[in-house]
């Protein structure tokens, strides 16, 4: 055959170079980015728009497809995103997966096939089958590696509805647009989705030029009817991954397997921290009441053998006529003298108040003549005096509780006394406040009995005799943070939570007190080595608004210290 070959004019050769630069665009835009080569025609056979067969072959894929997922939390080391769209809906898929630290980014695209004789999905990356997965009973989507890359850079994918989150492995992703992406990857991802295929109305107007290049040259074939077509050149083929885009993909997959080291390090630490700081609490508020009870015994000793000793020494000597007048003063001083607040007890020693084990048991007691009620977090009892001390409780279910009843404190149990709970007084209940006038000031809480139970009415001093109470305490971390800073004169302050110096874990003190009795007296337990005292105080917290808190004030005798109970914060001088 023999081949003829003429010249075309200037103004048609033109003409065909456009047609040819159209029709090669039209073939780019059909294929999928990252594929390299087209959608088979049997992929295409495979495409439905059935939202439950997509999940059948897709699993969590099929609802995350057709939008952005990024992770790019403030104080991260690393921003993620994830991008699913369709090729051809149910069938195939263009899934890209990306990261960014210290102002790098690098992504990855796969083009993933659903294999329908296998029953799994297939991701080609650069037309290479890269990662094959299953479909979970729980619809998660598992990633397994075909090769040494794919197997350290594997992955599972996670849909959780409720919370619109997409998990990939420990990252959590959210919903995001693509100007979202493009501020965080600063371009880097959305020019690399701008590489995709063209919208509707784009593809629309590609086909009309195509159609009319064509239309162009077919007038043209007519009048110059030895002239051939051009053929376009087949397309590159694929080559394989070079060495050092081998050694990228190995250095990605050590460096995501290195973070997902350091936040599992970082959560395990956080963990033990807080299980140290909650025992630590515990044991300390054990060692208070045990302390407090055998306080409260020795004194109790200590008086019955003063008053032991000195109706022995009066007895024998002085008759009755002469002990008279002399008892009168005192009898007329202390009924002139108000009585000072004081917990309110019974014939057996009982005191009201808080009661617990040291851990994390407690209940609220209340004595009434001859009963004893009992207030638990899910029900209240009421027991009754047997006798000796003893008050008894019988449940409708027919068995009976018994309690008994020693001085500031008391023992559970149910037949055997001598498997007996014992719960020490952790807090006592003050007597109620006398009416009139008050020298305290009266804290304006609207519901006293969240911070002391079984009180009305809060009052509140700014000042201790002997105790300089303003100043900064600070935690024994090595920086010295959470703090916490009372302000003078009982105004302004700072409180600090774990996260701080940074500013969304500093809280500012509107104001505080030492709590008080009305008399202007303070609230205080003393104990052989130091003084408990309560400090109340108003947060102004920037979520939730104003707030009152209460907190332990401890004082050590001997050792001009003092310090808050919140995480054993130390006075600086």
């Amino acid at each position: 055959m023999q081949h003829l070959r003429t010249s075309l004019p200037p103004a048609l050769r033109a003409v065909a170079t456009a047609a040819l630069i159209v029709a090669a665009g039209g073939a780019a835009a059909q294929a999928p980015s990252g594929a390299g080569t087209e959608v088979p025609e049997a992929m295409k056979r495979l495409a439905t728009d059935d939202p439950q067969e997509q999940r059948a072959r897709w699993g969590d894929l099929a609802a995350v497809a057709g939008k952005i997922w990024l992770h790019a939390a403030p104080g991260d080391v690393a921003s993620v995103w994830r991008d699913a769209q369709w090729v051809v809906p149910g069938a195939v898929m263009r899934y890209q997966r990306g990261f960014c630290l210290a102002m790098q980014c690098q992504r990855t695209d796969y083009l993933v096939h659903y294999n329908a004789e296998a029953k799994q999905l297939e991701f080609f990356e650069k037309g290479e089958k890269a990662y094959t997965s299953r479909i979970q009973e729980d619809g998660s989507v598992r990633l397994v590696g075909t090769g040494i890359v794919g197997v350290l850079t594997a992955e599972t994918l996670k849909f959780d509805a409720a919370s619109n989150t997409f998990y990939s492995d420990k990252h959590e992703l959210k919903a995001s647009t693509e100007a979202q992406l493009g501020a965080v990857t600063r371009g880097f991802a959305g020019d690399a989705r701008g590489t995709g295929a063209p919208g509707t109305a784009a593809e629309a107007q590609l086909r009309a030029e195509l159609a009319q290049a064509k239309a162009q040259l077919e007038a043209l074939r007519q009048q110059q009817a030895a002239a051939a077509a051009p053929i376009p050149a087949p397309p590159p083929a694929v080559r394989p991954p070079s060495a050092a885009q081998q050694k990228a993909a190995e250095q990605r997959a050590r460096l995501e397997a290195r973070l997902r080291e350091a936040d599992e390090r970082k959560l395990q630490a956080e963990a033990r921290a807080r299980e140290a700081e909650h025992r630590a609490r515990e044991e300390a508020q054990a060692r208070i009441a045990a302390a407090l009870q055998a306080k409260e015994e020795s004194e109790a000793r200590t008086a019955a053998a003063q008053r032991a000793a000195a109706q022995k020494a009066a007895a024998p000597s002085q008759p009755a006529a002469a002990v008279a007048p002399a008892a009168a003063a005192p009898a007329a001083t202390a009924a002139a003298k108000p009585a000072a607040p004081t917990a309110r007890t019974n014939a057996c020693g009982g005191v009201d108040g808080v009661y617990g084990t040291g851990a994390n048991y407690r209940i609220e007691v209340k004595f009434e003549g001859e009963t004893l009620t009992v207030r638990e977090p899910n029900r209240t009892s009421v027991y009754r005096h047997e006798g000796r001390c003893q008050y008894a409780f019988t449940h409708p279910t027919g068995v009976t509780y018994r309690m008994g009843v020693t001085p500031r404190a008391l023992s559970a149990y149910k037949q055997d006394p001598a498997s007996a709970t014992p719960l020490a007084l952790i807090q006592a209940h003050a007597a109620p406040q006398a009416s009139g006038s008050c020298k305290a000031q009266e804290i304006p809480v609207q519901n006293p009995a969240a911070l002391h139970p079984g009180m009305t009415r809060l009052f509140g001093l700014h000042a201790v005799a002997g105790v300089k109470v303003p100043g900064t305490y600070r935690a024994p971390e090595p920086d010295g943070h959470p703090w916490t800073e009372l302000g003078a004169g009982g105004n302004g302050g700072v409180f600090e939570v774990y996260g701080a110096p940074k500013r969304e874990y500093r809280y500012n003190i509107v104001r505080w007190y030492i709590q008080a009795n009305c008399d202007g007296t303070p609230l205080r337990e003393s104990f052989e080595a130091a003084d408990r005292y309560f400090v109340i105080f108003q947060l102004d917290r920037p979520y939730t608004g104003l707030e009152w808190h209460r907190m332990q004030y401890i004082v050590r005798k001997g050792q001009d210290r003092v310090s808050i109970d919140d995480r054993a914060k130390g006075k600086m001088e």
